[in-house]
C-alpha cells in the first residue's frame, strides 16, 4: 500500500470525519480490523493516495522554455530531413541551426542560474534540493527484480522452523489489569515521530495521533480487549519487509542485505501498553537478571571489568564469542 499524500492533510476535515458515530464490536481481533478500517476511511476522505513516481525525473535545470525550444527544434529537424535535397531545404536547415543554438543557450543559462540557486540553498538547508541532486547522480545499488532470487534471499534471511512451543492456556484475572487511560495514550503517541515510515496499513503517524486525540475511547476499548483476551491481533503482526543493500557487497547474495520490518503503529501502541504493565511486575519481583543489559556498551563494560580484575589478581580469563547466523531473524 502506497499510503497518502500527507502534505494535503487537513486537520479540520479529518476531525469532522472522525467525529461520526462508530462503535466497535466483537473480539479483540475484530476490533483491530474495525478501528484500522475506520482510520483508513478517514484518511481516504481527506487525503489523496500517493502515486508511484515516474521512472525518469527531469533534471533540476529543466523548465518550460527549454521544453518549448526542444519541441520546436525537433519539428524543425524533421522538416529539414524531409526537404533535404529539395527546393526550400536549405532554408529549413538554417532555421533548425538557429533553434538548436537557442536551445543550447537556454540550457546553458538555466544550468548556470539553477546551480547558483542550489549553492545558495545548500547553505540554508543542506538536506534539500542540492542534496537530492547530488544523491541522484550517485550510482545506486541494483535492486533484486527476479522473483526466484528474491524468494531465496528472504527464505535465507528468515529460515522457517518447526514451531515446538506448547500452547499454554492461562486464566487471566481481569481485575488486576490496569485500564488504558487517555493520559497513557497521549504519552504513547508522543513517543512516535510524525515522519516515521508506517507499516502495511500506510496510516501516517500524524493522522493516527489526531485520531487518538479525538476518539481515545475507541483505542482504549480495543487495547483493553487485547489485554483481557490475552491475544495480539493478527492484523498488527503483519510486517512490511524492506531489504537495504549493504555497501560494497555483491548483489544477489542474502548476506548483502540488511532486512528491516516495518510494523503498523497501532501494533506498536499495543506493545507499549503491554510494556507499561509488564515492566513494573518484572522489576518488583527481581525478574530481570543483573546481566540483562539495555545497551551493548554496558555489556562491554562488564567484560572489561572482569578482565581488569583477572589481571590485578593474577588470574586468567577468556572471552568466548558465539556467532549465530541470522540469529535475530531466526529466533523462535
Amino acid at each position: 500500500m502506497l499510503g497518502w499524500t500527507v502534505k494535503a492533510f487537513e486537520g479540520d476535515t479529518f476531525s469532522a470525519v472522525l467525529k461520526s458515530d462508530i462503535s466497535l464490536n466483537g473480539t479483540a481481533g475484530e476490533k483491530a480490523i474495525q478501528i484500522t478500517r475506520w482510520v483508513t476511511e478517514a484518511c481516504d476522505a481527506t487525503m489523496p493516495r500517493r502515486r508511484l513516481p515516474p521512472s525518469r525525473q527531469p533534471n533540476y535545470w529543466w523548465n518550460n522554455e527549454i521544453a518549448s525550444l526542444r519541441a520546436a527544434c525537433f519539428r524543425a529537424r524533421r522538416l529539414c530531413q524531409r526537404l533535404r535535397g529539395k527546393p526550400g531545404g536549405d532554408g529549413r536547415e538554417e532555421v533548425h541551426k538557429q533553434l538548436r543554438g537557442r536551445l543550447k543557450e537556454a540550457i546553458r543559462r538555466s544550468k548556470k542560474n539553477c546551480f547558483k540557486q542550489l549553492c545558495d540553498h545548500a547553505g540554508i538547508n543542506p538536506w534539500g534540493e542540492a542534496y537530492r541532486v547530488v544523491m541522484k547522480g550517485l550510482r545506486k545499488s541494483p535492486q533484486v527484480i527476479c522473483q526466484r532470487l528474491l524468494k531465496h534471499i528472504v527464505t535465507t534471511l528468515f529460515p522457517h522452523h518447526e514451531n515446538r512451543r506448547r500452547q499454554i492456556v492461562v486464566q487471566l484475572n481481569d481485575g488486576i489489569i490496569p485500564p488504558v487511560t487517555v493520559e497513557e495514550l497521549r504519552e504513547i503517541c508522543g513517543s512516535f515521530g510524525d515522519n516515521k515510515a508506517p507499516g502495511l496499513d500506510g496510516i501516517p503517524n500524524r493522522t493516527l495521533k489526531l485520531s487518538v486525540k479525538i476518539r481515545p475511547e475507541l483505542f482504549a476499548n480495543t487495547f483493553e480487549a487485547c489485554l483481557k483476551e490475552g491475544i495480539f491481533p493478527a492484523q498488527w503482526k503483519k510486517q512490511k519487509l524492506v531489504l537495504l543493500p549493504k555497501p560494497g557487497k555483491p548483489p544477489g547474495n542474502p548476506a548483502s542485505y540488511r532486512p528491516i520490518c516495518l510494523l503498523d503503529t497501532m501494533g506498536k501502541m499495543v506493545e507499549r501498553v503491554i510494556y507499561n504493565r509488564l515492566l513494573p511486575i518484572v522489576e518488583a519481583s527481581n525478574g530481570l537478571s543483573k546481566r540483562q543489559f539495555g545497551l551493548v556498551v554496558d555489556a562491554i563494560g562488564m567484560v572489561v571489568n572482569l578482565a581488569k580484575g583477572a589481571l590485578i589478581s593474577g588470574g586468567c580469563c577468556a572471552v568466548v564469542a558465539l556467532d549465530v547466523k541470522t540469529a535475530f531473524n531466526s529466533s523462535n
